[in-house]
């Protein structure tokens, strides 16, 4: 370098640079410091050594690190920006500070540590949720509601419904379980339902009742079935009421003894009677033969209701042999060779027209017979003439006309030998013969 300290073009060809032109500050400090170190290799010349942050960047090296630090103060920024807008996650990394460092420049100026200022996420404190737990509610006045047309009691105890009472049938009760079950809020049933059928049943069962079938509605029983006779009723009654929870009884029995009776006479039984117990038959009165019999029992048997029938009827004898019993018993007696019937026999002949009146399809022949005193034409005269009259006297009594004829035999028969008082007596006699 010349001595006035003008650098020749030698120097400039060298790539020696002039202070004012490498600049002042930091920027010249640092061309100096780099150029005696480059001098102290050796002396082969001078170097200069560019400190900008981007050397490519037209920009004084003050100012590349002013733009690098606002560069890095706007990052913070931004992230702090994105993280309260996400509500304040406190693992944000802006959540801690971040130095920045100046380098020194040329004037070795103190170095300045500046933090970025990054704003805490709001802390959100939410308020403690008070938990109310709601208190039940009372369902009962619902099942009760639900269930009241069925008569009986029903309430709650939390969501099970609770059923208590009286119904008349298995249908009664499973309508009402269904009817509490659908009120809202019950999930259960507990059905203390008694049903009344059963008992009712067993009850007339008890009292002898054949085919015992009770319908009940509620509380309402309706006995069904049959009995024997009206003793049987009242009892079979009175226990259909005693099962507890039935309030009234309705009669629908049926008593077998009139009906009994009813076929009996229809089938052509005399003086027809019968004693029934439960649903056992005894049959009385009387019958004309033994088909007539067989006739009369088959008839009670086949009353609805009857099992068994127990046969006293009697079977009278032929029509002919108990009028003819009755008057050998007391015989019919006539005044003194005369027609007329003495008063003594009126007992007699009336329990004949009875026999008679019983029968009205038996046709029979009066016949008159004498003892062999007198002439014989007389005798038989005689004869008829009585054989008459005790005809027209049943016949007064109702007997048909067409049902008996009078025939006089006189002495043509003899019931009794000898003369004697007795023989004579049963010589004189009216009988009758069926025809």
């Amino acid at each position: 370098m010349p001595e006035n300290g003008v650098p020749n073009r030698d120097d400039e060809e060298e790539g020696v640079v002039p202070a004012t032109a490498a600049g002042t500050g930091a920027a010249g400090a640092a061309a100096v410091g780099g150029a005696s170190q480059a001098g102290g290799g050796g002396g082969a010349g001078t170097a200069v050594v560019d400190n900008k942050l981007i050397p490519e960047w037209d920009v004084d090296e003050d100012d590349q690190v002013l733009a690098a630090g606002l560069a890095v103060l706007a990052a913070m920024l931004l992230l702090f920006g994105w993280s309260a807008w996400r509500g304040g996650d406190d693992e944000s990394p802006l959540a801690e500070v971040v130095p920045v460092t100046a380098e020194a420049d040329d004037d070795d100026e103190p170095v300045i540590e500046e933090e970025a200022v990054v704003d805490e996420a709001p802390t959100t404190t939410e308020a403690p949720v008070e938990t109310t737990i709601p208190a039940a509610l009372d369902l009962t006045p619902d099942v009760a509601a639900a269930v009241g047309a069925f008569g009986i009691s029903g309430f709650a105890d939390d969501e099970t419904a609770i059923l208590e009472g009286f119904v008349g049938n298995a249908g009664e009760s499973e309508s009402a379980e269904q009817a509490a079950a659908e009120v809202p809020g019950i999930i259960s049933v507990d059905n203390r339902l008694v049903v009344l059928q059963p008992d009712v049943q067993a009850a007339l069962v008890a009292a002898g009742v054949g085919d015992a079938e009770p319908s009940v509605e509620g509380t309402v029983a309706t006995a069904i079935g049959v009995v024997g006779n009206e003793g049987e009723r009242a009892s079979a009654l009175e226990a259909a009421g005693a099962v507890t929870g039935v309030t009234e009884v309705i009669d629908r029995l049926r008593i077998l003894q009139p009906d009994v009776i009813t076929a009996l006479g229809e089938a052509g039984v005399a003086d027809a009677d019968a004693s029934v117990t439960g649903t056992v038959a005894t049959v009385t009165g009387v019958v004309a033969s033994e088909a007539d019999r067989a006739a009369a029992l088959a008839a009670a048997a086949a009353v609805p209701g009857v099992t068994e029938v127990i046969d006293q009827l009697t079977v009278r004898p032929a029509v002919a042999e108990e009028l003819n019993n009755l008057v050998s018993l007391d015989p019919i007696q006539f005044a003194t060779s005369s027609a007329t019937i003495l008063d003594v026999s009126f007992g007699t002949l009336d329990a004949a027209a009875e026999v008679l009146l019983a029968s009205p399809d038996v046709e029979l022949e009066v016949q008159g017979y004498t003892d062999v005193r007198g002439a014989e034409d007389a005798n038989l005269a005689l004869s008829q003439a009585r054989a008459e009259s005790v005809r027209q006297y049943l016949v007064d009594k109702g007997v048909g006309e067409d049902a008996l004829i009078a025939v006089g035999y006189g002495e043509t028969t003899q019931f009794g030998e000898g003369d004697t008082p007795e023989a004579l007596a049963a010589n004189r006699r009216v009988q009758f013969v069926q025809e």
